[in-house]
C-alpha cells in the first residue's frame, strides 16, 4: 500500500536545520497542465496556449512557484505555515512538454518577533541540465 502524505508525521519546527536537503521532484509540464493553469488564473495569453517568440507555447513562469510545497510535503516538513515572502529568478522560458527537476533545501531558520521562520531554496532545471528558475520562499510559523 502506498504511503499518503497525510499519513506521514511532520517534523516539528524545532527539528528543522539549515542545510537540510528536501530531496528532488521531477515532472513533465504537459500542454494540458498549462491549459488548466492559465484557465484557473483566467490568463489566456496566446504565448501560453498557441505560440510565442520562443518557438511554441511556453509555461507561465509562476507555474514553478509552488514547487517548494511539494518538496516540503515529500520531506515531511510542516506546511501549515504562512507564506511570508517569495523571490524568484527566471533564467529561461519553459516550453510545454519539458521535463523539470526541482531540488530544494532549507537555507535559513530564524526567530523574529517571537515567530519562527524558515527559508526554502529551490532550483529547477530542464532535461538538458539548464537552470530554469531559482527561488527563495520564506515561511512563518
Amino acid at each position: 500500500m502506498a504511503t499518503r502524505h497525510w499519513d506521514l508525521v511532520a517534523k516539528a519546527w524545532d527539528d528543522i536545520c539549515v542545510g537540510d536537503e528536501l530531496g528532488t521532484i521531477q515532472y513533465r509540464v504537459s500542454p494540458e497542465m498549462v491549459k488548466d493553469y492559465v484557465e484557473s488564473l483566467d490568463d489566456p495569453d496566446p504565448w501560453y496556449l498557441e505560440d510565442s517568440p520562443f518557438g511554441g507555447p511556453i509555461v507561465p513562469p509562476f507555474y514553478l512557484c509552488d514547487d517548494y510545497l511539494r518538496l516540503l510535503v515529500q520531506a515531511t516538513y510542516p506546511v501549515g505555515a504562512l507564506h511570508a515572502r517569495g523571490e524568484y529568478e527566471f533564467k529561461h522560458p519553459i516550453k510545454a512538454g519539458t521535463l523539470l527537476t526541482v531540488r530544494g533545501r532549507i537555507a535559513d531558520v530564524y526567530v523574529k518577533r517571537e515567530r519562527k521562520y524558515m527559508i526554502v531554496e529551490t532550483i529547477a532545471t530542464d532535461e538538458s541540465g539548464n537552470e530554469i528558475c531559482r527561488g527563495r520562499t520564506t515561511l512563518a510559523s
